[in-house]
């Protein structure tokens, strides 16, 4: 039971990342939004909408009725989404796994390449570990990591199933010698602001209220939406609610579930876990246990860890660290055991949504 919540701002988002911003403190008078928007942002939009839908006036206490399916911040119900999620022209995307680069032989050539565990370790401030295969150095050839972008959702998949499909498969919205696939501004484009306060009596400027802040637009014929799970798809689903920041708002509306596959155990041996969505968990140290995983951790590809925070009934909740989409764990197990749905905390708010691939 699943359906797509569809979230279009009706303007620019300005969404934190939980760092304070106060005007009056020397270097911390630059704002610039987050984008994607942190699962957490959005669960919290999709809380409200789906609340509407079941029959919630806007104002007050929810229903029994809605307040079981919904259940709270903590004690999750039945309600769950996964995402956010982005499409462009129609097509769904999924970030490119990190272990991904493109090739490129004299500008001419361009070739995708997965960089797998290599087979000898070497000594790090880790001890011995084994990184990803270096690319052999030639004059001629660089290699483009790809991390941070985002690929056609069907050439993905491929990738994650050990083939390697073609540039063009994974998209091209830039010609060459552009990197293939969509980075964050291919998708929402970053407009800028200037604001300083001025005092009302007198007209004047106000110490300390200089600010620049960065927010972000979708593009056009990009659209924002998450996998709801838990509740029916309403027949009737047009509402707006709360996003942005700044008392900004977003239309929702449902469509049907995009599709995307679940995610199947693994088999004996070595398996490779790539992350759809960010992931709240500490990074985890090569040789150990990863929770919810059987077996071992080899190595990870990791593009930069962040840091989430967030709000809840108009309070600050802690942040909790991040590894972002796109994420690859390589690991090695002698056990087909079965996986749970997610892995990592704040599950049920769009965090930890994985597959499970191939690594040959």
């Amino acid at each position: 039971m699943s359906f797509r919540l569809i979230l279009d701002p009706a303007d620019t988002m300005a969404i934190g990342d939980g760092r304070p911003f106060n005007q009056a403190d020397t270097g911390r008078a630059i704002a610039a939004s987050v984008f994607p928007p942190p699962p957490d942002t959005v669960y919290g939009a999709a809380r409200v909408a789906c609340a509407r839908a079941l029959g919630w006036d806007g104002v007050g206490s929810w229903s029994a009725t809605i307040a079981n399916t919904m259940g709270d911040w903590t004690d999750t119900g039945k309600f769950k989404i996964a995402g956010p999620f982005f499409s462009v022209d129609g097509e769904l995307l999924l970030p490119i796994p990190s272990h991904v680069a493109l090739k490129i032989v004299d500008q001419n050539g361009r070739e995708l390449v997965r960089r797998m565990p290599a087979a000898d370790p070497i000594m790090t401030d880790l001890g011995e570990i084994r990184l990803l295969d270096i690319p052999p150095y030639d004059i001629s050839t660089k290699y483009l990591p790809l991390a941070g972008r985002w690929g056609k959702a069907g050439a993905v998949l491929k990738l994650l199933s050990g083939e390697v499909p073609t540039v063009e498969e994974l998209g091209v919205p830039n010609p060459p010698p552009e990197p293939p696939g969509w980075s964050p501004d291919d998708l929402a484009a970053a407009e800028f602001r200037v604001g300083l306060a001025r005092d009302i009596g007198s007209r004047k400027a106000i110490d300390g209220h200089l600010y620049a802040a960065t927010r972000r637009a979708l593009r056009k014929g990009v659209e924002m939406s998450v996998e709801v799970e838990g509740v029916s798809q309403p027949d009737v689903f047009d509402v707006a609610v709360p996003l942005g920041g700044e008392a900004r708002f977003a239309f929702a509306s449902a469509a049907e579930a995009s599709g995307i596959p679940a995610t199947p155990d693994p088999t004996p041996g070595k398996y490779l876990v790539y992350f759809a969505s960010p992931v709240v968990m500490e990074p985890p140290v090569p040789r150990g246990a990863v929770s919810g995983l059987p077996g071992q951790l080899v190595t990870a590809s990791i593009a930069g860890v962040a840091s989430h925070g967030g709000r809840q009934q108009d309070q600050r909740t802690k942040s909790h660290m991040v590894l972002p989409a796109g994420s690859v764990l390589f690991m090695e197990s002698g056990i087909n055991s079965p996986l749970p749905a997610r892995i990592g905390d704040k599950t049920h708010m769009g965090y930890g949504r994985y597959f499970i691939g191939e690594w040959t």
